[in-house]
């Protein structure tokens, strides 16, 4: 999903010192998203529970319902009063080796400055990166799922990923909690 499309959702936004990152500031007043099963809006309530007070939480929006993730997201943010980091996983991982993680260490560190929420859309480009080596044996090279969920879980605040791919979600499910379907609206 495009960043303007979460755009509409805040009154605020600024580009980030990198393309592939934004700040989003004062969210409208979000509806609540009737798509949610009350279980589901429980744990995400938890969870910005636990942010509020400056702890770490994570959660995975799972699905193609964009708007719907867009919604959340707004009420999140809402609720957290902080300003919401944008980052487009497409647009950052970067094609030389070694300069994505070092983007990611100084968003993480910035983000830990300045109390960020972090946002993390269409993530299965990060999660799921691999580079060529031009070695001989042409090894593949990327990031170690462990390592990433490590970085997150360091961060002291709310740490969101998107993903629409379902080996991504194997992948995570059972290291993240909670994650939220978003189904289309009929499903």
């Amino acid at each position: 999903m495009a960043l303007s499309d979460y755009q509409k959702y805040f009154s605020e936004y600024q580009q980030g010192s990198l393309n592939a990152v934004a700040l989003l500031n004062k969210p409208i007043r979000p509806n609540r998203d009737i798509r949610i099963t009350e279980e589901k809006q429980k744990d995400i309530n938890n969870v910005v529970h636990k942010a509020a007070k400056n702890q770490h939480g994570s959660m995975i929006f799972f699905g193609s319902v964009d708007s719907a993730k867009a919604n959340q997201l707004n009420t999140i943010v809402y609720e957290l009063k902080r300003p919401l980091c944008f980052v487009s996983c497409k647009a950052f991982v970067s094609h030389y080796i070694g300069e994505t993680e070092k983007n990611l260490s100084r968003l993480l560190a910035t983000a830990e400055t300045k109390n960020w929420t972090l946002f993390f859309d269409e993530a299965d480009a990060l999660l799921n990166n691999k580079k060529s080596s031009t070695d001989a044996n042409n090894e593949e090279l990327g990031f170690d799922l462990s390592y990433l969920l490590k970085r997150f879980s360091q961060h002291p605040n709310l740490v969101i990923l998107s993903i629409e791919n379902q080996d991504t979600l194997d992948k995570l499910e059972h290291r993240m909690k909670p994650t939220i379907h978003f189904l289309p609206a009929g499903a």
